[in-house]
């Protein structure tokens, strides 16, 4: 038996280990830093498409492009006019490359698949709605089933048969408000095989110059949520309403799909390959999403949550539009709940579309918002704007994991990464402590994921970490992790040495025993 004090040999292998773990994470943040990202879209699958570059650089300006077709072809313009020889699969891919060198490429396959869409539009009924007709045409037979969307919303019944003989023909209603409407065709079996039409319908609410009024929260921004590789990037997104989350694509095949099957902040991309979906939520709260080939309601496999608050102040302004054909000088003054609203009456600006901005309180009730002419008080438009609860907003949570991921020092500690999600931190900070007593105070990852390496002693046993909001101490979460023990010696056994060609024992050779921590 030999055995090695506690810090001696054993040094000079950690040091080795430790400069191999060194040189293994540098190459492996090197190799995956990415600062350029390749994406694109393109107007249709049809022979011929229109491809359009939608790539974009954190530090430079992308400075080159090469598309390769799968079909013999390549083009290094920005956004390439292309035919394809014949009706097929082709893996379209597009590399990039940014004045600071940074390079990345993506690779989508399309499949030519042409949906035709055709629509006619009834006469109002008695409750202000219009009935319509939709047919769906499979061009080049290839398309099999498809799902139907209207203005976003899921037509129930799906997925329909669909074939170049047998169209799908389908009948609903819309609301008559003189706004634009929109018709979405996907295909099951095709990703890239997306058809669409918008229209303008008319008021039937309207019997006088005003017409298509409408009421929507003022957007204030966009937040990017990277879809690709089995992975939502960032599986959790912090924002607030008003502001819109835009999904976009790095890799094919999936889908972005809300917990919820109905309501105002329900969604379903479908299984498609982008370029991009976005979604403009109307209630704080948590709102988890998966993908459906790869995830689950519930957080199961590959999902994420959306966590949305209110404005400052509960606050939210929103913007009244609608359509004129006469802008009398006196102008029109608008109501909420019966009260004329601050700065009221407002110009119109000519004839055709108007737009003002009020303040409604977040209160969770339903709002009556009516345009009035002032030369013509009998000329109205009157429209129910249902306003977000911020009584439901999200409160503060912390969720905390943690790993091992160094061996022991020269204190006899090791390292171990904590990964701290956060929903509405109520601080810009976040307080660790290791066995009740405080290591570190750290701020909060923008992305709503901060990660941090902290020192826990190696002695066996069962060691407590927790992280704690530095405003809210009720927002906090704990674990356990039992490290090893660093002061245990360093022991090998049944080690026998022979002597090189002597005895008739084995001649030249030589055995090498690598001694590392708590490994042989």
């Amino acid at each position: 038996m030999i055995l090695f004090p506690h810090h001696s040999t054993r040094k000079f292998f950690l040091r080795v280990f430790l400069m191999s773990q060194l040189f293994f994470t540098l190459f492996c943040t090197l190799s995956l830093s990415q600062d350029c990202t390749a994406a694109f879209t393109w107007d249709d699958t049809d022979l011929t498409i229109q491809f359009t570059d939608l790539s974009t650089s954190q530090n430079g300006n992308i400075v080159s492009w090469f598309w390769d077709f799968d079909d013999g072809t390549t083009s290094t313009e920005q956004n390439p006019l292309h035919t394809f020889p014949e009706v097929d699969k082709y893996d379209v891919e597009l590399e990039i490359m940014d004045d600071q060198g940074c390079t990345n490429d993506i690779k989508i396959r399309i499949e030519i698949c042409v949906l035709n869409i055709e629509y006619s539009v009834g006469d109002c009924d008695p409750d202000n709605n219009l009935p319509i007709d939709i047919t769906v045409y499979d061009v080049y037979d290839n398309a099999d089933e498809i799902e139907i969307f209207i203005d976003g919303d899921l037509f129930p019944g799906g997925p329909f048969d669909i074939s170049e003989n047998e169209p799908v023909t389908i009948d609903s209603e819309i609301p008559g408000d003189g706004l634009e409407h929109t018709i979405t065709v996907i295909s099951d079996d095709i990703e890239t095989c997306v058809s669409e039409v918008s229209f303008i319908v008319e008021d039937c609410s309207s019997d006088c110059f005003l017409s298509a009024m409408s009421t929507e929260i003022e957007n204030t921004g966009s937040q990017t949520v990277l879809v690709g590789g089995n992975f939502f990037d960032p599986e959790n997104t912090n924002l607030e309403i008003g502001e819109t989350v835009i999904f976009q694509w790095i890799d094919g095949g999936h889908s972005t799909t809300s917990d919820a099957t109905s309501g105002p902040d329900s969604w379903n991309s479908g299984v498609i390959s982008g370029p991009t979906y976005e979604v403009d939520l109307l209630n704080p709260g948590i709102h988890p999403y998966y993908c459906t080939p790869h995830g689950g309601p519930g957080g199961s496999g590959m999902s994420g949550t959306l966590i949305a608050d209110c404005p400052p102040g509960d606050l939210f302004n929103v913007i009244v539009s609608f359509n004129t054909s006469i802008a009398d000088p006196q102008g029109f003054r608008i109501y909420l709940d019966g009260d004329e609203v601050p700065g009221s009456p407002f110009d119109y600006d000519g004839t055709g579309p108007q737009s003002e901005t009020i303040e409604v309180l977040g209160d969770g009730l339903i709002h009556d918002i009516m345009v009035e002419d002032v030369n013509d008080p009998t000329c109205t438009l009157e429209k129910t704007f249902t306003s977000p609860d911020c009584g439901a907003s999200p409160s503060c949570q912390l969720t905390l994991s943690g790993t091992i991921i160094g061996v022991c020092d020269a204190n006899d500690h090791v390292e171990v990464e904590l990964t701290i999600d956060v929903i509405q931190p109520e601080g810009d900070n976040f307080n660790v402590f290791v066995n009740g007593t405080l290591e570190t105070t750290v701020p909060y990852d923008p992305s709503g994921t901060t990660t941090v390496v902290v020192d826990v002693p190696g002695n066996g046993n069962s060691n407590s970490i927790s992280v704690e909001d530095e405003l809210n101490a009720d927002c906090n979460d704990e674990i356990s992790i039992t490290t090893p023990d660093c002061n245990l010696p360093c022991e090998i056994t049944e080690l026998e040495a022979i002597p090189a060609g002597g005895g008739g024992g084995p001649s030249g050779i030589v055995h090498t025993v690598l001694v590392e921590d708590f490994v042989f």
